[in-house]
C-alpha cells in the first residue's frame, strides 16, 4: 500500500467546484423558465402586431365561438371571473390581462370582458391576435 503525503502532486483536475457551479445554474434556469400558457384552441383574428403571454403576471381571458369563458384555463362565469380579477389586482396591482376572443365570437361576448376589465381598474389590457398571413 502507497501512502501518500502532502507533498505529492496530483495530476487529476478537481471538477467537483464546477459540477456544483454548473447545477446551480441549472436550478437557476429551470425555476426561472416560466410554464407555456396552456389554453383552449381558437381561433384568433389576424392583426399587424402580437401580444405576449411570457410575462409571470400575465392572465389569459378567452372567449370561445360557443360563449365559454376561461380564466387562464379554468371555465367561469362573468361574476366569478370579475371575483378572480378583483382578488388578482388586490394580489399584483400591476397585472396584465391578455384578452383572447375566438374570430367567430361575437365583438359583444369580447365587449363585455373588456368592459369588465375597464371598470375593474386593470390598465394593462391587451388582444391576442395572431400574425397576418398566418392560418
Amino acid at each position: 500500500m502507497q501512502i501518500h503525503d502532502d507533498d505529492d502532486v496530483i495530476d487529476q483536475p478537481n471538477t467537483t467546484p464546477m459540477n456544483d457551479i454548473l447545477l446551480v445554474v441549472l436550478v437557476i434556469i429551470i425555476v426561472t423558465i416560466s410554464p407555456p400558457n396552456k389554453g383552449h384552441k381558437i381561433t384568433l383574428p389576424s392583426s399587424s402586431s402580437s401580444v405576449s403571454l411570457s410575462a409571470a403576471k400575465t392572465r389569459s381571458i378567452t372567449v370561445t365561438k360557443d360563449d365559454t369563458i376561461f380564466y387562464d384555463t379554468v371555465p367561469v362565469s362573468m361574476g366569478e371571473l370579475e371575483q378572480r380579477l378583483t382578488q388578482e389586482k388586490a394580489s399584483t396591482p400591476d397585472v396584465q390581462v391578455v384578452i383572447k376572443g375566438d374570430a367567430q365570437t361575437p365583438y359583444q361576448n369580447v365587449e363585455d370582458v373588456l368592459d369588465l376589465v375597464k371598470r375593474l381598474g386593470i390598465p394593462n389590457v391587451g388582444l391576442a391576435t395572431r400574425p397576418r398571413g398566418q392560418a
